[in-house]
């Protein structure tokens, strides 16, 4: 399945950056892969907002906008997943 997904993202959806089993958590972990998707799709019209860094703030800004794009379309991301997506790149 994760050859799929891979498959997916890097293909289909064309994603700024390469997804690798190596880098995947560490890509995601600031949410800036993950608004770039909701953008494709029409979901996140504040993109050009995101930044690509690793710092806790930029990660703090990007996902705030994530939940806020997910709570538009009754979706609900907690807290506390985020908290483990944006720590995945330290395997804390």
């Amino acid at each position: 399945m994760a050859r799929e997904l891979k498959k997916i993202l890097n293909q289909r959806i064309g994603l700024s950056a390469v997804i690798d089993e190596i880098s995947f958590e560490e890509k995601f972990a600031n949410g800036f892969l993950l608004g770039e998707i909701l953008s494709k799709f029409g979901l996140q019209p504040d993109f050009a907002f995101f930044q690509d860094l690793q710092d806790e703030e930029t990660k703090i800004r990007n996902f705030a906008r994530i939940i806020a794009a997910l709570e538009d379309v009754d979706m609900i991301l907690p807290f506390p997943d985020v908290q483990k997506i944006m720590q995945a790149c330290l395997h804390i």
